[in-house]
This record gives structure tokens, C-alpha cells and sequence, in this order.
């Protein structure tokens, strides 16, 4: 279980960024063939300057961190996650992110913890990504 000392705690800036590539793996992985984010002509014929990711796309930049709150923490479940946008986020372009541990709710073999990873382009706040994970105390040795 994470010590209640990480509440609040932020991880180090991570740059992100997102290739053709890497998204056709992701759109192959989901079975996702809308012509939005696989063809550019029709992305920019309907108004975007490049492909836009799809919406849950942010949840594998948790991929790119290191969280010392949650190293070594034997049984983790992902409970919940919401997506905020402000503006769409686009491959091609680089972002910088950070996660926040901002709440921990904990009960005697169990916890929530709700973390929040913010993204960002030039300084302003592009989207934000909540996620809820459930952690539970591992077997005893």
C-alpha cells in the first residue's frame, strides 16, 4: 500500500509525443478503423492540423513514468479513468506530462488511489486524465 506521505506527490515532467506509427499499433491492437486517425487528408479536411489521437490514447502515457509510490505494490486494479480535453491531442506533436498522486482514501487492507496526469503543449493545459487505482495489501510472508 502507498505511505500516506505520497499524497500530493508529483512525478518528474515526461516528455510525450506519438508517431504514425506508433498510433497505427494502437488502432491494429483496438480493431479502430475510423478514416479520423488513420488517414490525415480526411483529419485536416475536417479540421485538425494532423491526426488526432482517440480519446483514451492518454491512458499508455502512464507507460512513459516512474512512481516511486508505486513501486513494488503487489496487487493494483484500475477502477476508474476520465478524460478532460480541452483541446484534441494531435501525433506529431510533443506534450509534457506529469502525474499527481492527489488523493489516497485508505481503510485497514485497502486503498484508492486517485491520480491525475496533466498534459500539456507550450505551457497551456491540453488534457487531463483521472485514474482511480484500488490497491490491496500483498499475502503475507
Amino acid at each position: 500500500m502507498i505511505d500516506q506521505r505520497f499524497e500530493k506527490a508529483t512525478s518528474e515532467w515526461v516528455k510525450l509525443s506519438v508517431s504514425e506509427d506508433e498510433l497505427k499499433t494502437y488502432l491494429i491492437t483496438i480493431n479502430e478503423q475510423d478514416p479520423l486517425y488513420t488517414d490525415k487528408a480526411f483529419a485536416k479536411q475536417v479540421g485538425y492540423q494532423d491526426i488526432p489521437l482517440p480519446p483514451a490514447y492518454p491512458a499508455l502515457f502512464w507507460q512513459s513514468f516512474s512512481l516511486v509510490w508505486l513501486e513494488d505494490q503487489p496487487n493494483i486494479i484500475l477502477t476508474t479513468q476520465d478524460f478532460h480535453y480541452n483541446k484534441p491531442l494531435i501525433i506529431n506533436q510533443i506534450y509534457h506530462g506529469q502525474i499527481t498522486l492527489k488523493k489516497l482514501l485508505t481503510r485497514k487492507d485497502s486503498q484508492l488511489a486517485i491520480h491525475e496526469l496533466a498534459i500539456y503543449h507550450q505551457s497551456h493545459i491540453i488534457a487531463t486524465l483521472e485514474t482511480t487505482l484500488f490497491l490491496t495489501r500483498g499475502e503475507s510472508s
